[in-house]
Formats: C-alpha cells, sequence, structure tokens
C-alpha cells in the first residue's frame, strides 16, 4: 500500500520587513549625516556605494534596515533638523522600498524616481549602526554586535556569526542574558564579533551545519556598530510544495531493533531557477536533493528533486530543506499508521 502526503510547506508572515529607503538631495544639498528614525531608533544612510545601486557621493542617501511591519511613520533626522513625519501606506509590506527626495519645506515621495535594483537573491545587504560606550577597540578593527531575532519561528539551537575571511573562526551566539543587550530565554540571540575597519564585510550566518543566510554588512567609520537582523526575513524563497510518501516494504525495516519507514521526498520548488547544494537535513544527517533520474520514482530534468531515507515509524518526523545556502523552510510529516507487508 503506497501512502501518498501533499504538503504546503511555508514560512508564516514576518513581523518585520526589509526596508530599504532612498533619499534623493541632489537639489536641496540639506543633508550632511542623515538618520532613519523609526520609533526613537537611528540608522545612518550612506552615500558611498556601498549598498545596491548606490553611486557613491552623489547625495542620494541610502540605507536597508529591518522594522516593524506594524510601523505607519518614519522621520528623517540630520543634525537638528527632522524631516517628516514620513507615512508608510498599508501595501507598503509588499514593496519594501521607499524613495523620497528632499524639498525647501521637508521631504516627499518622490514618484517619478527609477525602480531600486533589485538585491541579490544569494546575499542580504544591510546596514550597521553606529552604538557608543564600547572602548579599547584598536583602530584597525570594528566591534560589531549581531542581534538575532527567531522570536516568531524559535528554530535556531546554535547560531554562529564569521566573517567571510581566510582564517576567519565562527563567533557563538548565546541567549542566556549575559549581554546588557539579551533577555534570556527570549529567542534573541546575541554576540559579538571583531571585523576589519572598512566600507563594508560579508558575513556567514548559520546554525550548526545548516547555512541560514550571508550579509553583506555596511560599516560605519566607527569603533562599535550594531546589526539587527530576522530569521523570518533571511528566507528569500516563502514556499515549497512538497510530495512525501512513507512506504512500508515488503518486510519491516529495522534499525536499532526500531520499526522504520522509507521516506521517499519530492520537492518542487517555487519561483527558484536553481537549487545548488540542495539537501534534506533530518536528524543531524543531510541527504542530497537530486533530479537527475537515478532514483526509480523520479523523472530527470523536471524541476522536481528527490531523495529517500529512512524515519522511525512513529506520529510524525520533522525536517529541513536547505539550499542556495539558506534554509529555505522546516518540515513536519505527520506519518499515518502504515502497514505491513
Amino acid at each position: 500500500m503506497v501512502l501518498l502526503l501533499w504538503l504546503l510547506v511555508s514560512i508564516g508572515a514576518a513581523e518585520e520587513v526589509l526596508l530599504r529607503i532612498a533619499v534623493d538631495d541632489r537639489q536641496q544639498r540639506r543633508l550632511n549625516q542623515p538618520y532613519l528614525s523609526v520609533m526613537g531608533q537611528k540608522y545612518a544612510f550612506f552615500d558611498d556605494g556601498s549598498l545596491p545601486g548606490d553611486v557613491p557621493k552623489d547625495a542620494i542617501w541610502n540605507n536597508a534596515v529591518f522594522i516593524d511591519d506594524s510601523v505607519r511613520q518614519i522621520f528623517i533626522v540630520d543634525g537638528a533638523s527632522k524631516l517628516g513625519p514620513i507615512s508608510l501606506d498599508d501595501d507598503f509590506g509588499s514593496k519594501k522600498t521607499l524613495q523620497l527626495r528632499t524639498s525647501p519645506s521637508g521631504v516627499d515621495i518622490d514618484k517619478n524616481a527609477p525602480p531600486m535594483p533589485s538585491l541579490s537573491t544569494d546575499n542580504l545587504s544591510m546596514v550597521a549602526t553606529p552604538i557608543t560606550g564600547v572602548s579599547g577597540v584598536p583602530s584597525t578593527l570594528v566591534k560589531l554586535r549581531i542581534i538575532i531575532d527567531d522570536s516568531r519561528r524559535k528554530s535556531l539551537k546554535q547560531p554562529t556569526v564569521r566573517v567571510q575571511q581566510k582564517g576567519m573562526s565562527p563567533q557563538n551566539l548565546f541567549d542566556n542574558g549575559d549581554d546588557d543587550a539579551d533577555i534570556a530565554y527570549d529567542y534573541k540571540w546575541v554576540g559579538w564579533i571583531d571585523v576589519p575597519r572598512q566600507q563594508k564585510v560579508n558575513l556567514a550566518i548559520e546554525d550548526g551545519d545548516v547555512a541560514i543566510s550571508q550579509v553583506e554588512l555596511s560599516l560605519p567609520a566607527v569603533p562599535a556598530a550594531e546589526a539587527k537582523f530576522s530569521v523570518a526575513n533571511m528566507q528569500y524563497y516563502k514556499a515549497l510544495s512538497t510530495r512525501a510518501m512513507p512506504l512500508s516494504g515488503p518486510a519491516p525495516i529495522t534499525q536499532n531493533g526500531q520499526p522504520q519507514l522509507e521516506l521517499l521526498l519530492e520537492v518542487e520548488l517555487q519561483g527558484m531557477s536553481s537549487a545548488k547544494a540542495l539537501k534534506v537535513v533530518y536528524d543531524t544527517t543531510s541527504y542530497g536533493l537530486e533530479d537527475n533520474g537515478k532514483l526509480d520514482f523520479d523523472t530527470p530534468e523536471d524541476g522536481i528533486y528527490c531523495t529517500k531515507f529512512n524515519v522511525p515509524q512513529t506520529n510524525f518526523v520533522t525536517f529541513s530543506v536547505v539550499g542556495l545556502g539558506k534554509q529555505l523552510g522546516e518540515v513536519t510529516v505527520f506519518l499515518p499508521q502504515a502497514g505491513r507487508g
């Protein structure tokens, strides 16, 4: 008897959205060191070419920062000047970009601005925010505090951050309350890492052998900075269609005396043109997903990626689907009580 399960694997709507914002100051030339102000938090704008599509020193200031998707009002702050408020309409969460221009009276939406360049699907581009109160940092380094918000998904076990540079070791992140910025066991992971004091740095965020995200981080020229991320926003591909077929063989499968099922897994990707290093991670073991016809239930090059592995004959199993250097989703499969023979 073959039992067929159709699953829709999706990651829930995020509590935060990545706001990409540009402010055109070419005509007014009134901005010197502008900041974005969101609910009392300030985030520096850049005009140094470090963010995608930015031309250095062209008086178009850029920023990219996660904000709560309930925010409906932001400000531009420059010295003693406060421009705004700038209203975010209800469909902002689907747009994720905002293009402004300064005017004699303040700042306005620039309806004639060309579309902002799309972000790479392989890297997330972000901006670090300066922080104070950190001393003793060598002039060649920036002490960077990383905060990863996993409060929605609660999926991380032992996250690390690593500078993508030869000889750099990963740095553990913690959720034990030892850091002043951390509340213990609130699913917000905090850690510090020393990075070269340069315009930008590439980071890899991982959880065990699962690559969560690669980040291109723009750095302010200060001794210490902070970068905040949301796990829910590190997933570029929000949904997969999967078909799982738990089978019982002609005789019971056992492992260490425990009954097993052979799980045949087919994964159809939505919105992806390629599948680099696509795999399933179950119980710390990785299984490659392939579309080459080597498995007898796989049609080669049909865009449906397949693998098979044994799971305990229990009520449910949970595994992760990983690809493009990112965790694409976590899947829970409820297993029927399969017949034997």
